[in-house]
C-alpha cells in the first residue's frame, strides 16, 4: 500500500518542479538595468557658437574621451534603459538641458548615412519610453525665450517593445540648451547613435 503514496508524491514533485512555457508566449523582463554616461562638455566653446549649432564635438558621452559624441553608441534591449543626466559643471547655475528628440534611419540610397526622419511619435510608442522632468519640478526650467517650455536636467529612453527580431540602429539627435549664470542659451544639437538588440 505504500508503494501508490511514493508514486503520488513523486507525482506531485515533478509538477511542482517541471516549468510549463507561457500559453501567450509572452517572456519576463530581464533584471532592470540602467546605463548612466558619464557627460562633459565645454561649456565656453559651446556659448561662443550661435544658437541652432552643432555641438556634439564639443560634448563627451561616457568615459573614454578617445570617442566622440557622434561615435557614442549605446546598445539597450528589452528592460533597459540609458540617462543622460545633466553634467555637473563649474557653477551651482550651469547645466546642459534637454528639450527634444529625434530619430533617423539610415538612408537606403546611400549606406552608412542615418538622413531618414523616423516618425519619432511612432517610434516612441512602439520602441521607447521616454522620460523628462516634469514642468515645474526641481529637475526643470522654463525657457522664456520659447513660450516658457520646458528644459529637462535629463533625458531617459527605456526600450519597452520586446518583440525585436533583429538588431535596429539609429542616430538620433538631442536637442539641448545651456543653462549659464545669464540664464538659458539655446537650443544646439548633440547626435549619438543607439543600437535595440534582441532579447535573445
Amino acid at each position: 500500500m505504500k508503494k501508490p503514496i511514493y508514486l503520488l508524491f513523486l507525482f506531485i514533485f515533478l509538477l511542482t518542479t517541471c516549468s510549463f512555457g507561457d500559453d501567450d508566449g509572452t517572456q519576463d523582463p530581464p533584471f532592470q538595468s540602467t546605463i548612466r554616461p558619464e557627460i562633459s562638455i565645454e561649456l565656453d566653446d559651446i556659448l561662443n557658437r550661435p544658437p541652432g549649432s552643432d555641438i556634439t564635438d564639443l560634448v563627451v558621452l561616457g568615459d573614454d574621451n578617445s570617442v566622440s559624441a557622434s561615435d557614442f553608441t549605446v546598445e539597450l534591449q528589452f528592460g533597459q534603459k540609458i540617462i543622460l543626466d545633466q553634467p555637473m559643471l563649474l557653477g551651482l547655475n550651469e547645466g546642459l538641458l534637454y528639450s527634444r528628440l529625434s530619430f533617423f534611419e539610415e538612408n537606403p540610397s546611400d549606406p552608412g548615412v542615418f538622413d531618414v526622419p523616423v516618425d519619432t511619435l511612432d517610434l516612441y510608442g512602439s520602441l521607447f519610453n521616454k522620460s523628462f522632468a516634469d514642468p515645474g519640478s526641481n529637475d526643470a526650467v522654463e525657457f522664456p525665450f520659447d513660450n516658457d517650455r520646458s528644459l529637462s536636467s535629463f533625458l531617459g529612453l527605456e526600450v519597452i517593445a520586446d518583440d525585436i527580431t533583429e538588431a535596429v540602429e539609429y542616430k538620433y539627435e538631442i536637442e539641448v540648451a545651456i543653462l549659464n549664470p545669464d540664464g538659458v542659451t539655446g537650443y544646439y544639437t548633440i547626435d549619438p547613435k543607439i543600437i535595440v538588440n534582441p532579447s535573445n
